[in-house]
């Protein structure tokens, strides 16, 4: 039996959707991805501040599958007008910043996972797995940023995608030698 998502109240509706349209753009059904997003605009007036960010966000990483990186910056911009919380500017920071790094606008790419490196230290402490996520997209690229940190961390090459709390405690160290001397 099929379930009839109209049966459901409209947030779900709304939700649903958005999910949908991001799981066929992880699994690559770029088409219907899009489709998905095309239906989600005719319900953008009844959408939450957060559901109209989540939208926006996933539309631009979908732009950003496409490689069409105007697109995909012109979409996250249009997130901004929908930042409810920290965490979120962070991350959309950390998504303009590598669209701006494989669009070749390393300047603006930095300045962007700047903002967003400070605003997940401030939110969970220095050397927090966000940050790291931002750190690592910078070293896979090559750029480098003043940052003490990242040079620790472009030092020991770390990429791993599970860094261990023992790398962790190690560049730790490191740092509070530096701040010593």
């Amino acid at each position: 039996d099929k379930i009839d998502i109209n049966l459901f109240p409209l947030n779900y509706k709304i939700n649903f959707k958005i999910d949908l349209a991001n799981f066929y753009r992880q699994n690559k059904k770029y088409k219907k991805a899009e489709i998905t997003f095309d239906e989600l605009e005719t319900l953008f007036e009844d959408m939450t501040n957060k559901e109209k960010f989540q939208f926006y966000m996933k539309k631009g990483f979908l732009y950003k599958n496409y490689q069409d990186y105007e697109q995909s910056i012109e979409f996250f911009n249009k997130a901004k007008l929908f930042i409810d919380d920290k965490d979120s500017e962070a991350k959309l920071y950390r998504a303009l910043g590598e669209v701006y790094i494989l669009n070749n606008k390393h300047s603006i790419a930095i300045e962007e996972m700047n903002k967003a490196i400070a605003l997940f230290d401030k939110l969970y402490g220095i050397l927090n797995e966000e940050s790291i996520i931002c750190f690592k997209i910078l070293i896979r690229n090559k750029i480098l940023i003043e940052n003490p940190y990242f040079k620790i961390f472009n030092l020991f090459k770390i990429e791993n995608k599970n860094i261990e709390v023992a790398s962790i405690n190690n560049v730790n160290k490191i740092i509070d030698i530096i701040k010593k001397e």
